[in-house]
């Protein structure tokens, strides 16, 4: 058997049960943007990874190419890929001696570096390796 209230007590829990659908609302709408918030942030990060994962791979490329063809000092800079990337390539005769204080012949130094902006913040990025080319 069901109790039944005045009209006046119904009334005070009439307004209790609009506060709360408002307060679950209201969390509702607060999760909801954190959520899609968070989605953002994860999406930026990972074009931002996944951009510079393309940087490193054009910077081994560039490497293992000037390796490959027959060395001599240089400096070379090329124009800006489709990301606004500028690739700086060097190489550079190394002047090493060994414990008899003999000069070691054709070893080079080849260093390839990217620079590139990201937002208004300079980046930049570098690979070296010294190699002895007979």
């Amino acid at each position: 058997m069901r109790r039944k209230y005045p009209l006046r007590i119904r009334r005070r829990y009439t307004g209790y049960i609009l506060m709360e659908v408002i307060l679950a609302v209201a969390i509702f709408a607060l999760a909801g943007i954190s959520l899609v918030t968070a989605l953002n942030n994860m999406a930026s990060v990972f074009v931002k990874v996944r951009k510079e994962e393309e940087i490193r791979r054009q910077l081994e490329t560039r490497m293992v190419q000037t390796r490959i063809l027959p060395l001599a000092p240089m400096r070379e800079k090329s124009d800006p890929d489709n990301n606004g990337v500028v690739y700086e390539k060097e190489v550079a005769l190394l002047e090493i001696s060994n414990d008899d204080k003999i000069l070691l012949p054709n070893l080079y130094r080849i260093s390839v570096s990217a620079f590139w902006k990201e937002g208004n913040v300079e980046q930049a990025e570098k690979a070296e390796i010294y190699v002895y080319q007979p």
